[in-house]
């Protein structure tokens, strides 16, 4: 393969002989290869040596004037080459010449558009370079991670075809030819990088300077769509410190005159907004930014960036209400600062955009996406602890409160992150969900890496943006139930499942083996995915090797161990959760049309467009890989993520013929199917596919809108939000839990005795009134089980035979549940049902009470409550 070597140069006097020496010993360059220095304005003696070498040797010199650019001086060498193949390397000697034909073998087999040599994949080395330039290179190359799919994307040294060069931006500069070259081929290069051993410099200057570091950056920012300037950059902080200045005087100066919070936050960010763009669109940016000119579509994309800063800042400042306790200067300016974060930043990659980026190119919808993920993500710390439980998720704090080795109607998997989270934090909110965004971020860490491993980074980024957005699981990541490990432990499984099914890794097993262990402690549903393992053995022939080796089997007692918790408490307590999780609900509850509601809820909670993108998946047209993965790993790929996806769903709707089910249930078999949603999702090679084009349209207003529910709807029904009426329904648990503490006070006054609590449910009024309890007593608050009713793990923690001798307060919603039969003829002393009054005028949920002397065991069965 015929090929032209390009070397820019820069005062490189005393390297120039041992390297054109090298390169012109190379087998076969005095035939297919030719070698052009371009010299980018030397003051030491670079040129004359370069021009005696251009006498005596096959050997070009181009020479360039002006500023000096390592960027423009090779895009000069590519002009005057001859050949289609380039390989670009430094003067310095730290790229080692006798690999550029391991460069461009892969470009002469045509399996590849560019080959990049690495120091940072498998084999690759650094020698002799001191520490910080080592951590420099590292940190040049995390801030490029985003747009590129280098391991290395800051090296010089790499061998690429003509028509990528001809891709470059007219903008381009800098020291990072192959980051720009990658990115301007926006997703279409089939790109390869081999190791390399670089060494430091021997001879002359290294060229890196603070300037080139800055320009570097600036560069970046370039890349990932922006069209500011740096100087822009710095205009659009002066005019957000002015919109902050703003925020805070108006703030203050109305909250010192008596107004509420929410008047004076929401005055303090209109007026900080409007000064945003009245500076934006006047002189003082206009000047010297073409980009800071008025555009409807500008206009509608600062709005939204203004949008989502604000609901940030609401979540910010809802932790100065009084039930959090923060100071409300902390508050305010934790909220001023969330929101100019979001808005810089919006600004710069979404609002000042660059018009190629416009039409929604792969580096775009990169940044876009990684950009949401990390709001989300962030707007998910700030809202997670300010909710009030709900009554699953009190219930499960109660199951903290009695440590045990499993529980009725889960594993205990729930109970220990609750109560390590409320250990380390303290008795709140925060601390109970303290797991939540943890077990969210192991599930995305391994959902990606799953995904690029079968469809590449692309895909990968796409299917992280799926599992950020989807409303399912970002309310995995703000809540604490059994789901919330157990999707985190499936995520773990299937990435697994794949290293080992797929790839043949064997170091996976273990990985397995502990993800089904846990999974099995967070949940009895993991075993599907097993399930959809072996049908998936049975019908991939290269996958059905490793049932005659050890692996499995020493995976199956490993995860077995794991689960001996489990398997104890059962055998101590007559296998009364395997018995509940099977038979008895199948004799329980039976199916019914709510089963069809789950369902149809199911694709409210997974969101409509990535339901029909998973249904897509499995029709779209054969054209082979569609990203850096072969179709060797792509296609038994698909086959397995269709098999874990179908086979854990399809048991659930056997299960919905005799039994209802709960669209939870379904969400972590929805796993499997992200990354075969993101495979399709805007892919260029399948826009001749008319579903594919209506899905493209359907991302963005999707996005958006989950984006805006994230940001006010689920706060606006959690906590509320500032001059707007809370919901319908809303409960202020602690007021209630104060006023049924008030009346137990009352009742122990009368009679000498503590009474017992009976919220008359089967757990979940039970474990609000204990988790709010004033004086942080449980032990004397239980549930209908006492009477005979479902009272799940209350009918293990407070038996019914406790109760004799102790007063009664009945609490409930339904004033019917606490008198007539079943209830009346256990009760000494029934008095008339009251309201509790708790001042929540505004609520349409009404709490009754009712006292009793005292209980009647003699005439309760509490067999049955036990279920």
């Amino acid at each position: 393969m015929n090929y032209s070597i390009i070397v820019p140069t820069l005062n490189e006097v005393d390297n120039i002989d041992s390297l054109i020496t090298r390169l012109l010993a190379l087998p076969g360059f005095a035939e297919m290869g030719e070698l052009i220095f371009v010299d980018d304005g030397s003051t030491d003696s670079t040129i004359e040596k370069l021009q005696r070498w251009c006498d005596q040797a096959p050997v070009r010199l181009v020479q360039r004037s002006g500023t000096p650019d390592l960027t423009r001086a090779v895009c000069d060498g590519v002009a005057v080459a001859r050949h289609d193949a380039i390989v670009v390397m430094d003067a310095d000697l730290s790229h080692p010449p006798e690999r550029v034909a391991d460069l461009l073998a892969p470009l002469a087999a045509g399996t590849h558009d560019i080959v990049v040599g690495s120091r940072y994949v498998a084999g690759g080395a650094v020698i002799d370079w001191p520490l910080h330039r080592r951590l420099l290179s590292r940190l040049a190359g995390l801030l490029a991670w985003p747009i590129c799919d280098l391991s290395d994307p800051t090296s010089g040294f790499f061998a690429a075809r003509r028509t990528f060069f001809e891709r470059l931006s007219p903008q381009a500069a800098g020291y990072k030819v192959a980051l720009e070259l990658v990115v301007a081929a926006d997703g279409t290069a089939r790109i390869a990088e081999i190791p390399i051993t670089f060494r430091d410099r021997v001879a002359g200057r290294s060229k890196l300077s603070i300037r080139a570091d800055l320009l570097y950056l600036t560069r970046l920012v370039a890349l990932a769509g922006s069209r500011l300037s740096a100087g822009d950059v710095g205009r659009c902080a002066t005019v957000g410190l002015v919109g902050a200045a703003l925020d805070g005087t108006v703030f203050w100066l109305l909250w010192h005159s008596g107004a509420e919070v929410a008047v004076a936050q929401i005055a303090g960010f209109v007026a900080a907004i409007a000064a945003t763009i009245l500076l934006h669109t006047g002189q003082f940016v206009a000047k010297s930014s073409p980009a800071s000119g008025a555009s409807i579509g500008r206009s509608l994309r600062f709005l939204l960036v203004a949008l989502l800063g604000l609901a940030l800042r609401c979540c910010v400042l809802a932790w100065a209400a009084p039930d959090f306790g923060l100071p409300i200067g902390f508050a305010i300016a934790g909220a001023i600062l969330a929101t100019g974060v979001v808005i810089c930043l919006g600004s710069i990659f979404y609002v000042f955009t660059n018009p190629t980026a416009a039409d929604g190119g792969e580096t775009r919808w990169r940044v876009m996406s990684i950009g949401l993920i990390a709001y989300v993500f962030v707007l998910r710390l700030a809202y997670f602890g300010l909710p009030q439980l709900s009554g699953n998720e009190a219930y499960y704090w109660a199951y903290a409160q009695h440590p045990s080795l499993s529980y009725l109607d889960h594993p205990p998997m729930v109970a220990w992150l609750i109560w390590l989270g409320t250990h380390l934090v303290d008795h709140s909110e925060l601390g109970v969900r303290l797991g939540a965004p943890v077990c969210w971020l192991i599930a995305v860490i391994f959902t990606f890496h799953l995904t690029r491993d079968l469809f590449g980074k692309s895909a990968a980024i796409r299917a992280a943006l799926l599992m950020a957005v989807m409303p399912y699981f970002y309310r995995i990541g703000v809540s604490m139930t059994p789901d919330t490990p157990l999707v985190a432990c499936w995520a773990a499984a299937l990435f697994f499942l794949s290293r080992l099914l797929i790839f043949g890794d064997r170091r996976a097993w273990l990985g397995l083996a502990l993800a089904f262990g846990l999974g099995l402690l967070s949940k009895y549903s993991i075993p599907l995915l097993a399930l959809a393992a072996f049908v998936f053995l049975m019908v991939d022939a290269n996958a059905r090797r490793w049932l005659r080796r050890p692996e499995p089997y020493w995976a199956i007692v490993l995860a077995a161990v794991l689960f001996t918790p489990v398997l104890v408490w059962n055998a101590e307590n007559g296998w009364a959760s395997f018995l509940f999780q099977s038979i008895r609900r199948l004799e329980g509850e039976k199916a019914s049309s709510g089963s069809v509601g789950a369902w149809g809820l199911l694709v409210v909670l997974a969101a409509p467009t990535v339901i029909a993108a998973i249904a897509l998946s499995f029709f779209r047209p054969d054209i082979g890989a569609v990203s850096r993965g072969a179709d060797g790993v792509a296609r038994p790929g698909r086959r397995f993520l269709r098999i874990a996806l179908l086979i854990p769903l399809g048991a659930f709707l056997a299960l919905s013929f005799y039994s209802p089910v709960k669209p939870h249930w379904m969400g972590p078999p929805l796993l499997a199917g992200l990354p075969l949603a993101a495979e399709i999702m805007r892919i260029p090679a399948l826009r001749t596919w008319r579903a594919a084009r209506v899905l493209d349209w359907a991302w963005a207003p999707t996005i958006v809108i989950l984006a805006l529910v994230f940001g006010f709807g689920f706060p606006y029904w959690a906590i509320g939000l500032p001059l707007v009426p809370g919901p319908p329904g809303a409960t202020k648990w602690r007021e209630i839990a104060s006023a049924v503490d008030g009346i137990e006070h009352q009742v122990e006054q009368q009679t000498g005795i503590i009474p017992w609590t009976v919220a008359m449910d089967s757990h979940a009024l039970a474990s609000e009134l204990s988790f709010y309890d004033p004086d942080g007593e449980i032990s004397d608050i239980t549930t209908q089980h006492i009477f005979g009713r479902k009272g799940l793990m209350y009918a293990y923690w407070l038996p019914a035979s406790e109760a004799v001798g102790r007063p009664l307060i009945l609490v409930g919603e339904d004033p019917t549940l606490m008198s007539g039969a079943g209830i009346d003829e256990f009760l000494d002393t029934p008095q008339s049902i009251q309201e509790i009054a708790t001042g929540q005028t505004k609520s349409r949920r009404r709490f009754y009470y009712r006292v009793a002397r005292g209980l009647v065991i003699s005439e309760v069965t509490t067999d049955s409550s036990k279920e």
